[in-house]
């Protein structure tokens, strides 16, 4: 693997019409140099080539790219093969992170672990249902547990055979090797190299990735045993970072599209008893706090969680845990607490799926607003509390990176808490300052995010007249950041600093201009503000397609230079400045236009409920909304 270093010493050095010029005769027209298309028969140039962009296309076959991607498709190359051929071409000495060999070995090993998962995936289901121990310990389990033999096989929940090393014995004379059946999580190793079945006399919980494939277990023990732990879960390994991982995420994906929110639970068990009753959007954190990553994993299929916790005190405590995180991440977060005494599994049993829904629908609370009541209750007239329980909201508040919401909690909370809402202001910027500082400290130069987005094959449907414009925005938004997200914007900010500061973190509709923007945001919050040519040779195929896509004209300027007639073409970026701040503003005012919507449905709601607290912050947020969205309609008069 060639370090990005490297990868960035060869596009800064490969000048797109020098490289070019060893395949091709160029010939100058105006700014740019044109040729016969390399890669089709033509007899009039259409191949026009752009130094100043680095980037070639033609208008005849639609082939288009940097230097690297030429060299790609001329020389019948792979993408690394390029960049040596490149580099061995400028005298550029390749810097290597990992040997080919290395690479290789990391890949067949995460293979091996998923043969071995998927094969003990089997076992553990034969032993359910084909053994005598399985269908009378096991299988009976499940049943009091109220599964269906249909949901048991969704799931392909299984049994590990209450035998010392009945599993690993069978998988090593089935050609398994000891040692991958270990880093698998499978099997243990003892005193004396005596091996045992780490899943002994447990019933077994398949996790899969989101592709469907088993990557551990969660196993949960039958028997009462003095020491042994209720659950335990597979270990870490190549292909399981319970970190990383929700369980119920795969079988959910689609529910969780559908219903347009993600329902959050602690349990395997709560997640099946829900799926079985017809709630098919829910996932399991698995009893611990939610991880960045995860919170990533729910964020590719929709932007609203709703937390289902127990109501008593451990629950509650649990509810709040780690949800600053969230917030962080861009979600939309409720809180729903069941019942003292209930959990989901035993309300869903009791009262049945749609009550379950019903009340969910009645008692979700937005989490800083439900923190804030909590702790409000605990301040009881104390001066010292109530100046730290606004510390813990402003925390809270400061995490969100949206900012419209950003206000929009601000002001509601000024209200309540009786507090100057510029004091508040001056708090949430002054942490937003700090962290932003903090996170650049501790950042390597060229350590990239192990998760810029890739691609999704699943395309978000909507009808596109009516999100036209706003798809408009977003194409611009990433042109604008690939082509001058370096450049000043003003004298405190560049490009990339305005965007990012008015747009927050947020997801565009568009999949493939949301890939992109993702990408440029990662390397943003580590610092790095990447030239364009970073993106036109982007080992990942689809962020280099998109970039020349958006940076490349639609179309070749005609050469009036040949004619006697009297006229200036546009140059372009020449107005970066003035269609930056124009597009942006359009941008927010689609987003305060959707804000203004859902409070509307709000306000409608609480005058049916009688509500008459919630009635008037549903008025004053549509006052404060409708402010905001006068503010930016003036910033897009004034650019225009």
């Amino acid at each position: 693997m060639i370090s990005p270093f490297t990868i960035q010493k060869i596009l800064d050095t490969a000048r797109i019409d020098d490289v070019l010029a060893d395949f091709v005769s160029l010939k100058k027209r105006g700014a740019n140099l044109i040729a016969n298309c390399p890669f089709h028969n033509e007899k009039t140039p259409s191949f026009v080539v752009s130094p100043a962009k680095g980037i070639y296309k033609c208008f005849g076959c639609s082939a288009a790219g940097n230097s690297v991607k030429f060299v790609m498709e001329y020389e019948k190359l792979n993408y690394p093969e390029a960049l040596r051929y490149l580099a061995k071409k400028y005298n550029i000495e390749v810097e290597e992170l990992h040997s080919e060999t290395e690479a290789k070995e990391i890949i067949d090993l995460r293979e091996s672990l998923l043969i071995a998962l998927e094969y003990a995936k089997e076992r553990f289901q034969h032993n359910l249902w084909q053994t005598d121990e399985g269908k009378t310990i096991a299988l009976s389990y499940y049943k009091e547990r109220g599964f269906t033999d249909e949901i048991i096989k969704q799931f392909q929940l299984g049994y590990c055979l209450d035998q010392w090393s009945a599993f690993s014995d069978e998988a090593i004379k089935s050609g398994y090797q000891a040692d991958i059946l270990v880093k698998a999580g499978l099997t243990k190793v003892g005193e004396n190299n005596q091996i045992r079945d780490f899943y002994k006399g447990r019933v077994v919980m398949p996790i899969h990735n989101l592709s469907g494939k088993v990557i551990g277990f969660g196993g949960r023990i039958l028997k009462k045993i003095e020491r042994a732990p209720k659950y335990i879960n597979t270990p870490e390994s190549e292909v399981y970072q319970k970190s990383k991982v929700l369980y119920g995420l795969y079988q959910s994906r689609q529910g969780i599209r559908r219903e347009n929110y993600c329902l959050l639970v602690e349990g395997y068990t709560d997640v099946i008893s829900l799926f079985q009753g017809g709630i098919d959007n829910v996932v399991s954190s698995s009893g611990t706090s939610l991880t960045e990553d995860q919170i990533k994993s729910i964020k590719k299929f929709t932007e609203d969680l709703v937390i289902l916790y127990d109501g008593d005190s451990a629950g509650i405590k649990a509810a709040l845990r780690g949800m600053d995180m969230v917030l962080e991440q861009g979600l939309n977060i409720k809180l729903v607490l069941l019942p003292p005494g209930e959990d989901p599994d035993s309300y869903i049993r009791t009262s049945g799926a749609q009550a379950l829904k019903d009340f969910i629908k009645t008692n979700a609370s937005d989490f800083i607003l439900f923190k804030m009541a909590l702790l409000l209750e605990e301040t009881k007239d104390d001066p010292i509390k109530m100046s730290e329980l606004i510390q813990e909201i402003v925390n809270s508040i400061s995490k969100i990176s949206d900012p419209i919401k950003r206000s929009l909690y601000i002001k509601e909370c000024s209200v309540k808490l009786n507090v100057q809402e510029q004091l508040i202001i001056h708090e949430v910027d002054k942490k937003r300052r700090k962290k932003l500082s903090d996170d650049r400290k501790h950042t390597n130069e060229w350590e990239l995010s192990e998760d810029v987005p890739a691609l999704q094959k699943e395309v978000d449907k909507f009808d596109l007249k009516i999100l036209e414009p706003v798809l408009e925005c977003e194409k611009n938004i990433c042109r604008l950041l690939l082509e001058y997200g370096k450049a000043q914007m003003n004298d405190e900010e560049t490009v990339a600093d305005y965007i990012f500061n008015r747009v927050g973190d947020i997801a565009l509709k568009v999949e493939r201009y949301d890939l992109l923007f993702q990408h440029i945001r990662a390397l943003y919050l580590k610092s790095l503000i990447m030239d364009v040519q970073y993106y036109f040779s982007n080992e990942l195929k689809h962020i280099s397609e998109i970039a020349l896509e958006l940076a490349a004209p639609p179309y070749e300027l005609a050469n009036w230079s040949f004619k006697n007639i009297d006229i200036e073409l546009p140059i372009w970026g020449q107005n970066y400045l003035l269609e930056t701040e124009s597009t942006i503003a359009h941008f927010n005012i689609f987003k305060i236009n959707k804000l203004i919507e859902e409070n509307q449905m709000h306000l409608k709601k609480s005058e049916m409920e009688k509500n008459e607290d919630e009635i008037n912050l549903n008025i004053m947020t549509s006052i404060e909304l409708q402010k905001m969205k006068k503010e930016w309609a003036e910033k897009v008069f004034k650019v225009i």
